[in-house]
């Protein structure tokens, strides 16, 4: 489960990436750098930042979005990607905080609701992160991780029901788009949290089959 969304948790660090960023004309970026030979900008900032947590350098890409929220206090983006990157790092309190902040500043943005809510999951905060799923689903029905994330979090609570509808829903996503592959693995994941969740009943039902079987032969 953690390593599916922590690779589309990054997948999403690219798609919040300010277009002006992703494409940014040659002679635009002389320019500025031949304004500002000693300071960098916020979109080289973000693309640096972006870069960090894609390679797994958590701590350097926190520092890059800090200095964009150094820059631009109210960029909602550089909140969501610090907090995708204080996540990943483990420090998931402070990955909230941003998550809180870059949704008071952008209120529909999916994406942040996912993350929050991926990272509320690990925090067993169940209840929690269904509900930011929800929100990230009524944004954008059409992304499947929303609906990944809460079937497996439905499992741990029991609800077979919701499970059964968003397996429904994600696989008609996934087969959609072709990702038979990225539906298989969900598949797993239910299969491996049913035989943890049900470990000590086998063991029993084993024990149970040996005390038979050792009384018979006593007999």
């Amino acid at each position: 489960m953690y390593r599916v969304i922590l690779i589309c948790c990054v997948t999403f660090a690219v798609l919040l990436f300010p277009l002006n960023a992703q494409a940014q004309p040659a002679a635009n970026t002389l320019e500025m750098h031949n304004h500002q030979p000693k300071s960098r900008s916020v979109e080289d900032l973000f693309k640096q930042g972006v870069y960090q947590t894609l390679v797994g350098k958590y701590r350097a890409a926190i520092a890059d979005f800090s200095q964009v929220i150094l820059l631009q206090p109210n960029n909602a983006t550089a909140y969501a990607n610090r907090g995708l990157a204080r996540a990943a790092k483990g420090d998931r309190q402070d990955a909230l905080k941003d998550f809180d902040r870059a949704l008071s500043l952008n209120p529909d943005s999916a994406i942040a609701y996912y993350n929050r809510g991926f990272t509320l999951s690990k925090l067993e905060d169940y209840h929690g992160a269904i509900a930011d799923f929800d929100r990230a689903i009524r944004i954008d029905p059409e992304d499947p991780s929303a609906y990944h994330c809460r079937c497996l979090v439905r499992y741990k609570l029991g609800d077979m029901v919701g499970v059964a509808e968003d397996l429904r829903t994600v696989a008609q996503i996934y087969l959609q788009h072709g990702k038979l592959d990225a539906y298989t693995n969900l598949l797993a994941e239910l299969k491996s949290l049913h035989e943890l969740s049900h470990p000590k009943r086998e063991r029993s039902s084993a024990r149970a089959v040996i005390s038979y079987r050792r009384g018979g032969f006593s007999q």
